[in-house]
């Protein structure tokens, strides 16, 4: 896929999120197309983390699997 194709079209926003930045992804929780997932991990770089256990890549694998479906 190219860049410019992949557009959320399913309107939802999933929103990756570790301790010291609850207090702001809690900000979003009142959009209700917005779905917050909670790491137990006590760091900024969420990325990171995810890459380290093996969930990022099933993230964008999840994304582009709902892309192919729209």
């Amino acid at each position: 896929m190219k860049r410019e194709e992949l557009v959320n079209t399913n309107k939802e926003f999933h929103v990756y999120y570790c301790g010291p930045d609850e207090k702001y992804a809690l900000r979003l929780n009142a959009f209700k197309e917005v779905i917050l997932h909670e790491y137990d991990y006590n760091n900024h770089n969420i990325a990171k983390y995810l890459r380290d256990q093996g969930e990022l890549q099933k993230i964008f694998n999840q994304f582009l699997q709902a892309q192919s479906r729209n």
